[in-house]
């Protein structure tokens, strides 16, 4: 139920203002938890396998880089109501060329350090693809994306999904897809950890049908990191507790061992002593 049909039909000007800037703060609440999921999201892919040691500066380059993008967009975008956010399309190549550039950087001799080469590279992909785009609009070339085939178009988009699902599962097992780390899928604890993605991302289709409420994604969401931090709390916990009973049990033979060798030596010297 909406603010609006809450107030009634008959409502004065004030009111009226109240509704819409109470409706237009949560839209903008939803759309910043939005924003965040997807910028941490997008940085744990671009950021993983050789580069997670970065991930907290590529965090951080996620968040000024949209934050900047966002306040440009707002002000300066023809559509009042535009909200500017990362794109999975785009951090999917990005991925893709930054895991290029740190194994080819490997390969010639692990430098020192590994962000500023990757970090290099993708402002220049950053800037010429901002170059480009500028281009295409004040030539007002936009019309242009027609005479590029459909086929061409679904490849770009199928190759896409397909680099979003095997970053999604390096991010998960920490290791890059390929023929030789496929049979590690199946083995514990990975299997749990894809089930548990998996869980979480029917959930999230099933929240962005139409007509669904608008914060039952992030609701999903916030839910769901939630969740996550409880389980991986009891399962340190239970590991720590295992751990100990696991240590005790190692030290009980050991005690008990001492205790008769205690004792069998003091039985000989008793029965020396006697004989003496």
């Amino acid at each position: 139920m909406s603010l609006k049909g809450f107030a009634g039909s008959r409502e004065s000007p004030r009111a009226s203002h109240f509704i819409t800037q109470a409706n237009d703060l949560f839209a903008g609440i939803a759309a910043s938890i939005m924003t965040v999921a997807y910028g941490l999201s997008f940085a744990a892919l671009i950021f993983s396998a050789s580069l997670h040691t970065w991930l907290a500066y590529g965090i951080a380059a996620t968040f000024m880089t949209t934050a900047i993008a966002a306040s440009f967009v707002a002000a300066r975008s023809s559509l009042p109501f535009a909200i500017a956010a990362p794109d999975g399309a785009t951090a999917a190549v990005t991925a893709t060329l930054a895991a290029k550039v740190a194994q080819r950087l490997i390969e010639m001799g692990p430098p020192d350090d590994l962000l500023a080469p990757v970090m290099i590279v993708l402002a220049l992909a950053t800037l010429l693809t901002g170059i480009l785009l500028f281009s295409l609009g004040l030539a007002r070339a936009g019309g242009a994306i027609r005479f590029i085939p459909y086929p061409v178009i679904g490849g770009f988009l199928s190759a896409t999904g397909w680099l979003m699902v095997s970053g999604v599962i390096s991010v998960i097992t920490d290791e890059r897809l390929t023929l030789w780390t496929a049979p590690a899928l199946f083995e514990q604890p990975t299997v749990g950890q894809l089930a548990a993605a998996g869980a979480v991302a029917v959930g999230l289709y099933l929240a962005v049908r139409p007509g669904k409420n608008p914060f039952l994604l992030p609701g999903i969401l916030l839910a769901a990191a939630v969740l996550a931090h409880v389980v991986f709390a009891l399962t340190e916990r239970a590991s720590a507790k295992r751990s100990g009973l696991a240590g005790r049990s190692r030290l009980q033979p050991r005690l008990g061992s001492r205790r008769h060798g205690t004792l069998a030596t003091s039985d000989n010297s008793h029965g020396a002593s006697c004989r003496a």
